[in-house]
């Protein structure tokens, strides 16, 4: 990108910018702490609510990509907590990040309870953002990479 940006010749670029090559450089400076030096990859990392990788029934994982508030909102009907829908204190994303104490540990049990296809497809058909996650050496060409 910089190459592009640092161009005198061109007045435009197209830029292809793979997100697995994104992905692939922001999990390698975070693994580098369970590779390198043995220490565990803390869970909380980025301390996001409800934005991040949780463990399923099955002991596999799924992805969540929930950020805005009627993602938010379709998540916890599916889950069945009507008290956090009903509840003013969880409204917008910025309440439920200072809430997130509360909500990643809930969001942890509850996942652990449903299995990996069952939550994935049963999310995307209300189009709340998630995927599975089947491993961080899965070939190009995956449904992983989709």
């Amino acid at each position: 990108m910089l190459a592009c940006l640092n161009n005198p010749i061109r007045k435009a670029a197209y830029i292809d910018l793979s997100m697995t090559d994104l992905l692939f450089t922001w999990t390698g400076l975070k693994a580098g702490r369970f590779y390198n030096q043995g220490l565990p990859i803390d869970p909380d990392l980025l301390g996001e609510p409800h934005y991040g990788v949780f463990k399923t029934k099955d002991h596999k994982y799924v992805a969540l990509g929930v950020i805005e508030d009627h993602f938010w909102e379709e998540m916890c009907e599916y889950l069945g907590w009507d008290d956090f829908l009903c509840d003013s204190n969880f409204n917008t994303y910025l309440q439920r990040f200072e809430r997130r104490s509360v909500i990643l540990p809930r969001l942890r049990e509850t996942l652990s309870r449903i299995e990996q296809d069952q939550l994935v497809n049963d999310l995307l058909s209300m189009g709340v953002p998630c995927s599975w996650v089947h491993s961080a050496w899965v070939q190009p060409g995956s449904l992983s990479f989709e």
